[in-house]
């Protein structure tokens, strides 16, 4: 089959039947129509119901004239912003600053974090509102007024705490003498850390420091502080304490040691007790006291001060041990003794032997008792070990296990350690 093109055989376009339509522009359609070159309002109230387009003289107004300065120009110096968290200040101050005696051993860091938030809270205030003496008052006040009720709840919590166990342990009124203390330590660390920051320029207002790195700096410096007492500026015969005169003054630090004591004091369980002769009862409070005399010493503690912290110390121990010290017997006398030998010797594992074999005769060093885990030894081994350990606990400055080591909470495997 043939196959032809269909090409040729297309429809013409059909012609349109529209008539053409004309190139030529509208007439206007009536006299009133805007001219493009001139404004015209396309509606009556362009501004909403209250207003609308008036005649030449002005606009009218439909409704009440709203008063003076409604309408206000923002000064640019309101616009600056200090950046101060102040919620989380306040949560500290409110939260962070009570003593108790599972904190009072921490003492000095409390102080620090607290008197470093101040300060750098301080310090920022004065830079950002330099210029306007309003607002600088106005932050200021509020920041005092923080700084001085966690100042108030520290020091009235470390009263409460550590304040109430000396007093408990025979040194009546010295809880007020202890709050003074504190109150006159974190003043006077305030202005250690203001004098410190000056003198390393972190308060220049050129360097711009935000309010968080300020904050961190103070703390740090503070922390080496701690770590080195003899870079603190401080003299020699200040804060001293007068125990004999009954004028009681106690620097930042010992009252820090103090709470450590009482701390120690509270954590000693009397259970632990409950299986020991009358000899070694003696000669375990004689271990205690001497391990917390070792530590005094070793945090270079003035000797008046310790002598009264030890005092209260050995109170404790007497009421712990069921007034076994205060009574005539073996106790006594071994608790005695050891005393004084440590006062003469500073060595605890010498005392140990020497008190033992007066005592407790050969048994101390040859009768052997199974202790957990079915380790036997001599009471002699577990008391050196029990040395050893605090010893190394004092050199490398781990306060929580000096603590354990002298309250008595099985630092090594024991069934009953006391």
């Amino acid at each position: 089959m043939e196959i032809k093109s269909t090409s040729s055989f297309r429809p013409a376009k059909a012609a349109s039947s529209s008539p053409k339509r004309s190139t030529q522009p509208k007439a206007a359609h009536s006299q009133t129509s805007p001219r493009l070159d001139i404004y015209h309002s396309s509606e009556d109230r362009p501004f909403g119901s209250q207003m609308m387009t008036g005649s030449k003289e002005g606009l009218l107004w439909d409704g009440t004239v709203p008063p003076m300065n409604a309408l206000k120009i923002t000064d640019p110096k309101d616009l600056v912003r200090d950046n101060i968290p102040w919620e989380d200040i306040k949560r500290y101050y409110t939260e962070g600053t009570k003593i108790t005696l599972d904190s009072a051993d921490s003492l000095e860091s409390s102080v620090n974090q607290m008197t470093a938030i101040y300060v750098a809270a301080k310090k920022t205030l004065e830079s950002t509102y330099s210029d306007q003496e309003d607002k600088l008052s106005e932050n200021m006040e509020k920041l005092n007024a923080m700084f001085a009720q966690a100042k108030s709840q520290m020091v009235s919590s470390y009263q409460n705490s550590v304040g109430r166990f000396y007093e408990n342990t025979g040194n009546k009124g010295i809880s007020s003498s202890m709050g003074k203390s504190l109150s006159d330590a974190i003043d006077e660390r305030v202005k250690e850390l203001e004098t410190t920051g000056e003198k390393k320029g972190l308060f220049e207002k050129d360097k711009d420091i935000p309010y968080s790195l300020l904050q961190i700096a103070l703390i740090a410096d503070s922390f080496v502080k701690q770590q080195n007492p003899t870079d603190l500026e401080e003299p020699e015969n200040a804060s001293r304490t007068s125990v004999q005169k009954g004028q009681n003054h106690f620097t930042l630090k010992e009252l820090q040691a103090a709470g450590f004591v009482a701390k120690a004091a509270s954590k000693m369980n009397p259970k632990e007790l409950l299986f020991l002769d009358s000899e070694e009862l003696g000669l375990q409070m004689s271990v205690r006291y001497m391990k917390m005399a070792a530590f005094l010493d070793h945090s270079g503690i003035d000797k008046e001060v310790s002598s009264l912290l030890l005092g209260s110390f050995d109170t404790y121990l007497n009421q712990y041990s069921g007034k076994a010290l205060s009574n005539k017997g073996s106790s006594l006398d071994l608790y005695q003794y050891a005393l004084k030998l440590y006062e003469s010797t500073k060595d605890i594992s010498k005392v140990l032997a020497q008190s033992g074999s007066r005592y407790m005769g050969d048994r101390f060093f040859s009768e052997v008792l199974i202790y957990g885990n079915g380790i036997g030894m001599s009471r002699a081994t577990r008391y050196n070990l029990d040395i050893s350990q605090f010893q190394m606990a004092l050199k490398d400055g781990d306060s929580s296990l000096i603590l354990q080591s002298i309250a008595g909470n099985k630092i090594y495997p024991s069934p009953h350690y006391a």
